[in-house]
């Protein structure tokens, strides 16, 4: 019984934490543009045609970041899903609410209680505005 309760507390939690990525990402639904580089567009395409490598597209800082994990999976959300924001804004979500759940699995390993835990992750979840914020990709 105690199993089935962990079991369904740990599903609530990561439905919790994915409505609370999904909700930051909602003022931007209906914008028909995903982003504002254009010049990461044009990175891709060189990377894409083979005229750049993907260590030269990955291991430069971009501006003042060093960001692989973020520049990778904006090579790959622009593979999937083109220019359409839905697919960004769906995969954003879902990264965000991923960090969010390691975020509580990282704070119970150091022996924080549970709702203290619960509710860092959940103000984790909330933590992006718009699109390139997502705490994951610049963690890296």
């Amino acid at each position: 019984m105690q199993r089935a309760w962990r079991l369904w507390w740990t599903v609530l939690g990561a439905a919790a934490l994915l409505a609370a990525a999904l909700n930051v990402q909602s003022p931007y639904r209906d914008l028909p543009m995903v982003h504002d580089d254009v010049f990461l567009l044009f990175l891709t395409g060189l990377v894409r045609s083979g005229r750049m490598s993907w260590s030269e597209f990955l291991i430069p800082p971009y501006n003042q970041h060093w960001a692989p994990l973020w520049k990778w999976l904006f090579y790959w959300e622009n593979d999937w899903f083109g220019v359409e924001p839905l697919g960004w804004r769906l995969t954003a979500a879902c990264a965000q609410a991923a960090s969010a759940g390691v975020a509580y699995f990282w704070l119970r390993r150091y022996e924080v209680c549970r709702p203290a835990a619960g509710l860092a992750a959940l103000l984790w979840a909330g933590a992006a505005i718009g699109r390139w914020d997502n705490p994951l990709c610049w963690i890296g």
